[in-house]
């Protein structure tokens, strides 16, 4: 991946108006206004000295589940549509989560590389399809997508906002932030499906998240180092305080709990900021490879907070941007 580099001026919950960012990152558009940091490996933290060592909470055993498997109708010529469905699992949080994807294998001969677009859980579906679609339609069969499908929201947000009580909306946040953790460990054992397909160069598979799927593609990044690179849009390090921050529907069950339950913000804050502890990105530093990474954000975001984007930045090394 070589992407131009590109800062959209926009509204971060109008994620139709990132279209700008979006189609920069796939060498698509110019943009409104620029601020390019480029790597510099003499100010980069260094990379790790061999494989990541596994943290405990997010390991597992590895048995290559299956997926299900479905052909899907498909008018691009150069691809195969097929839906996967892995076992739903539960490990931190409840409902388990079910991962659930396109996967556009192409129909050229040879081993091809794979790039993994993450989905913006329950909310917008616009930014990842595009991205993925802009994939397909660029590379003309050159490489394999996978699409991650994000109908369910990894955040209950009504269920939380609705909390009688703060007993009840401790739990909820546990359980929430434990469905996190838990697509942490989801998106890996789709990791381990991909990387021994025939069809697939294991050592060259990528992964894109956007929005809170940036949020998750960091996490994985850190405790993961089988992806070759990754594109990190519109997010963040720091969760506890991007929930305490962010307009939207976590901005809804802020203001909810803040009023029925007479908290503060900073209260607010410090219990997901202690939820989080292990799947925050500034915990992770030092475990992230910069030189194959690359993040795009907006000078204007009004959920992922200026210092939580910075914080971002500075935790994975200081990656182009």
């Amino acid at each position: 991946m070589q992407p131009v580099i590109c800062v959209n001026v926009a509204d971060h919950t109008h994620h139709l108006r990132l279209t700008c960012a979006l189609v920069t990152a796939l060498s698509l558009a110019g943009c409104v206004g620029v601020w390019h940091t480029p790597y510099r490996s003499d100010e980069a933290a260094p990379s790790p000295d061999g494989p990541l060592p596994e943290i405990e909470v997010f390991a597992y055993e590895r048995h290559n589940p299956e997926p299900r498997q479905t052909a899907l109708p498909n008018v691009k010529r150069n691809y195969d549509k097929i839906l996967l469905e892995f076992p739903p699992f539960a490990r931190h949080g409840l409902p388990p989560v079910r991962l659930s994807a396109h996967y556009y294998r192409s129909k050229k001969p040879a081993v091809r590389r794979l790039v993994v677009v993450l989905p913006i859980w329950g909310s917008y579906r616009y930014p990842p399809q595009k991205v993925a679609k802009t994939l397909r339609r660029r590379s003309k069969g050159d490489m394999h997508i996978i699409e991650v499908l994000g109908q369910e929201p990894l955040f209950y947000w009504g269920e939380m906002a609705a909390a009688p009580t703060e007993e009840a909306f401790v739990e909820l946040a546990t359980q929430m932030t434990g469905r996190v953790l838990d697509m942490v460990i989801a998106i890996r054992q789709l990791l381990d499906w991909a990387e021994v397909q025939a069809e697939i160069d294991g050592s060259h598979i990528g992964v894109v998240g956007f929005s809170l799927a940036a949020i998750v593609a960091a996490i994985v990044l850190g405790v993961d180092d089988r992806f070759a690179a990754g594109v990190l849009m519109m997010g963040a390090a720091k969760p506890g305080e991007v929930l305490a921050t962010c307009n939207g529907h976590p901005g809804k069950v802020r203001k909810a709990i803040l009023d029925r339950f007479d908290w503060s913000r900073d209260r607010y804050q410090a219990l997901f900021e202690e939820l989080f502890t292990v799947g925050d990105p500034v915990g992770l530093t030092g475990r992230y490879r910069p030189e194959r990474l690359l993040i795009i954000d907006s000078a204007f975001d009004n959920c992922m907070s200026r210092g939580a984007r910075q914080a971002l930045w500075e935790a994975t090394g200081r990656p182009e941007r």
